[in-house]
């Protein structure tokens, strides 16, 4: 399990970047991970959503009876844990730095540029506070060296995220948007995905020929 260091220095929120330590494929094998998450974390209930790349956000202080269908998470309820699950795709967390509020967002490219996960999340976070008053961590995702872009990525951003073999700076650009949106204090933690074998990289799996169910776990819980 990864920490970023700006949410580490908050008393009432635990969190982390979980890496594959469990398959995650099979539903029995999702449910364990899902518990073993919820229990590193201490939190009384944990919840996830059906990730589908769309620009939805749920605010929950309850766990919802049945799955909620969208990709991020926002609440203020203490001890339930959000989570999300990723493999190449940027997991987000965030906190509030003196409030009970915290978001998990599952950021791909399709609800980055082609859709607005972050955007709409930032619009339910302003409601509750300014954004400048909460910190950002960017968990383990693909990087640059190994995200070679199509026409729908280089056609809908500025060439300076793109570099002249069509390779996207993926975490870059997720900054960006949030410093646009006026977010301050954002930390990207350097993982690649890709490179690192503690972590399960779809596009990786893709080029070897192997299974392509695993995923891993990012949450965060107030506690």
């Amino acid at each position: 399990m990864l920490l970023a260091k700006n949410l580490q220095k908050l008393p009432h929120v635990r969190h982390g970047f979980f890496d594959k330590t469990l398959p995650t494929g099979e539903y029995v094998d999702q449910r364990h991970n899902l518990i073993q998450t919820k229990n590193q974390l201490n939190a009384e209930n944990i919840v996830r959503l059906y990730q589908t790349h769309s620009s939805i956000v749920h605010t929950i202080n309850t766990p919802p009876k049945a799955r909620l269908i969208g990709d991020a998470l926002i609440t203020t309820q203490p001890s339930l844990a959000i989570c999300i699950r990723t493999a190449d795709c940027a997991p987000i967390l965030i906190a509030h730095k003196s409030k009970p509020i915290i978001a998990a967002i599952h950021t791909g490219w399709r609800g980055v540029i082609l859709g607005k996960i972050i955007e709409n999340t930032a619009q339910e976070l302003q409601k509750l506070d300014n954004l400048k008053n909460y910190i950002v961590a960017l968990g383990p995702c693909l990087h640059q060296k190994n995200f070679q872009a199509g026409p729908a990525i280089y056609n809908n951003i500025s060439s300076i995220f793109i570099n002249k073999k069509n390779y996207f700076d993926f975490p870059s650009y997720i900054k960006h948007k949030f410093n646009k949106l006026g977010f301050v204090e954002i930390e990207t933690i350097l993982i690649d995905t890709y490179d690192n074998p503690n972590f399960f990289s779809y596009r990786h799996a893709t080029h070897q020929s192997k299974s392509l169910l695993d995923r891993q776990n990012a949450a965060i819980c107030l506690i």
